[in-house]
């Protein structure tokens, strides 16, 4: 690849355009909430927003499956495995610090919703969102 190709590549991906025959990125939103699958980042309002992997992992999850809420034991099976020896209050750990991460840009940590006695949902109307499925975005 010469350098005018190079430079027309990472121009093109600056812009988030992509070049013809190039695979769509697979991108979940919900409101100003945005996470890239494929680059692993996750932004609130085109900011920038760090959180770990397993964090990534959970938050990518509920984006997957608003307004359903899961138990402590379903979120470790789809997270790390059906025979994962992981602590059930490893779960409120990792909620906690994803919500820390992402409260300091508008609060959007508070979309993540306790459900008292169950377990856990993502409530898209909290992060600027609508009731349907960010699926539906996937790929824009």
């Amino acid at each position: 690849m010469d350098k005018r190709e190079e430079r027309l590549m990472l121009d093109s991906a600056q812009r988030g355009q992509l070049r013809p025959g190039q695979p769509r990125r697979r991108v979940l939103e919900c409101g100003w909430l945005r996470v890239d699958l494929d680059g692993y980042e996750v932004t609130v309002e085109g900011q920038p927003v760090r959180v770990f992997l397993r964090e990534f992992e959970i938050l990518s999850f509920f984006l997957r499956h608003p307004n359903r809420v899961f138990r402590r034991e379903e979120l470790i099976a789809a997270i790390w495995g059906d025979d994962a020896a992981v602590e059930q209050r490893t779960i409120d750990v990792h909620i906690r610090r994803l919500r820390q991460h992402l409260g300091g840009a508008r609060g959007a940590g508070a979309a993540i919703v306790t459900v008292r006695g169950v377990g856990y949902k993502l409530d898209p109307r909290r992060c600027g969102g609508k009731e349907r499925s960010p699926l539906a975005r996937m790929g824009n």
